[in-house]
């Protein structure tokens, strides 16, 4: 399956060795994001740094291992599908549009994420990890 994951997937894989890390680490799954997650991960290194007793170096490192196994997409990928994807989470969580222009613009699977709101939307299928895992 080809899922995009939001960013809360991401952080969770670095706070903490979880079944979120093992999955992202170990599955047959592609996973892809936009690639403003990577940057706005290391914005928050301290405070990851904070939660799971690594050094910000570490961390940065982890960052690096983990998106060998997260692709991050560019903007002009799907730029095109964010009006509709902006219309769409206008009334539910503007600034998650971009996962789902992205989930859009590839015809991903669906959406891994833990945020409730995404559920709201009913254009792209919405997976929590629970989900996920079941297969």
């Amino acid at each position: 399956m080809n899922l995009v994951v939001d960013a809360n997937i991401i952080i969770a894989a670095m706070v903490r060795d979880s079944t979120v890390r093992r999955t992202i680490l170990t599955s047959s799954h592609k996973f892809i994001c936009p690639d403003f997650i990577l940057e706005e991960t290391r914005k928050h290194l301290k405070l990851i740094s904070r939660k799971n007793s690594l050094s910000i170096k570490e961390n940065e490192q982890f960052l690096t291992t983990l998106f060998k196994y997260v692709k991050t997409v560019k903007l002009d990928v799907y730029r095109d599908k964010l009006p509709e994807a902006e219309e769409t989470m206008r009334r539910i969580d503007l600034k998650d549009a971009p996962y789902l222009a992205l989930a859009l613009a590839l015809g991903a699977d669906g959406i891994w994420t833990e945020d409730r709101h995404f559920l709201r939307q009913e254009k792209v299928k919405v997976f929590k990890t629970e989900e996920l895992l079941k297969g």
